[in-house]
């Protein structure tokens, strides 16, 4: 059986900024440029690799400012992985 990967390169121009870290109340703000009006892909994964959110946003050119519900999340730490096509931005923050 032959399966076929897709490349997904980490890129530093996809690397957000996430505030406020660390998170004390129920929203964590993401910002990043964007290159190309694409879909983007936001994922949010615990301290164990586990997905905990997933959420889809179609972006624009420049940089993009967007939000993330965490009120139902754990306090710990946590990662942020964007896709946006083949480029890949990752970030961390705590939830307090």
């Amino acid at each position: 059986m032959v399966s076929s990967t897709e490349d997904v390169f980490l890129d530093a121009r996809l690397t957000p900024t996430l505030s406020p870290n660390p998170v004390q109340y129920d929203k964590l703000t993401v910002e990043f440029p964007s290159e190309e009006v694409a879909p983007l892909t936001l994922e949010v994964y615990d301290s164990q690799g586990r997905l905990v959110r997933h959420q889809k946003e179609l972006v624009g050119i420049g940089v993009q400012k967007l939000w993330i519900d965490v009120a139902s999340l754990s306090p710990g730490n946590y990662f942020l992985q964007i896709q946006q096509g083949k480029m890949r931005g990752v970030g961390k923050f705590l939830i307090l």
